[in-house]
């Protein structure tokens, strides 16, 4: 079937060879738009490797480089390895990085919006300030990464690592972590508004100064985890989180879930119920 047909090693090399040389290379006559020439048959090339289930092997700076001046095209890059190559600033609008190999890329302001990125290996990868707004983000490792100011926004997200990763004033804002391990991530500053991080492992977790106003913490491990100078408006927490912070931090303002009733009140009158004021 089409799906199961590789190409051959002549094609191999001949994509290599036009890579290396460049696209138009042999054409004789001056050309006034070579460089969209150049990446139009570059962004060709990729569509033809993606609908023949081709996986290119590493890439050379070369080849990084036409990545680096896409400005325009939905690039499919699935399975191409890409470690350690500097894409800061790139633009991959709704690229298709299924199975890529990105550890310890550089993409740092690069532009991922709604990209589709599924077992993307992004360990020791630098994501200061990119923007994944309404990005899919399914199985990707993103243990030690730089997610500085990195703006995920409703995106979405399922069986993440975040082990050692740095999201300092991050932006999540009504983003789903419900389930994720999130245990001694760093979420200083971080943007959790309307987020919902039920049943999350927060255990040892930094939120020191994060906006949580409208969260959903219900059945979430919040032991050790650091939440001064919160913003904990209309946050929501369960029974026994309450017991659990209450005497460390200032509740007031937050809402608590009733596991007996699954009833949702202010503090003010979980704390008048239970005899706490």
């Amino acid at each position: 079937s089409v799906e199961e047909y590789h190409f051959t090693n002549r094609v191999k090399e001949s994509f290599v060879i036009m890579l290396r040389n460049g696209m138009t290379f042999y054409i004789k006559e001056r050309l006034t738009d070579i460089l969209n020439r150049e990446m139009n048959i570059f962004l060709n090339m990729l569509e033809v490797m993606y609908k023949w289930n081709f996986e290119l092997e590493e890439f050379e700076c070369i080849e990084t480089s036409y990545v680096q001046y896409n400005r325009k095209k939905n690039l499919h890059l699935r399975g191409i390895k890409l470690k350690g190559a500097d894409l800061s600033r790139v633009y991959l609008y709704r690229a298709n990085l299924e199975k890529i190999n990105l550890e310890r890329a550089l993409l740092e302001g690069a532009n991922l919006e709604e990209a589709i990125l599924e077992n993307v290996n992004l360990k020791g990868a630098n994501l200061k300030d990119a923007d994944l707004e309404s990005a899919t983000l399914e199985g990707v490792n993103l243990e030690g990464a730089n997610l500085k100011r990195v703006n995920l926004e409703r995106a979405k997200i399922r069986d993440v690592n975040l082990e050692g990763a740095n999201m300092k004033r991050a932006n999540l804002k009504g983003t789903n972590w419900k389930n994720e391990n999130l245990k001694k991530v760093y979420l200083g500053g971080a943007i959790l508004e309307g987020a919902s991080l039920e049943n999350v492992n927060l255990e040892g977790a930094n939120l020191k100064g994060a906006n949580l106003k409208e969260a959903n913490l219900v059945g979430a491990l919040l032991n050790k985890v650091d939440l001064k100078g919160t913003n904990l408006k209309e946050t929501i927490f369960d029974e026994k989180q309450v017991e659990l912070l209450y005497q460390t931090f200032n509740l007031y303002g937050c809402r608590v879930y009733l596991f007996e009733t699954k009833a949702i009140i202010s503090y003010k009158e979980y704390c008048v119920k239970n005899q706490k004021v």
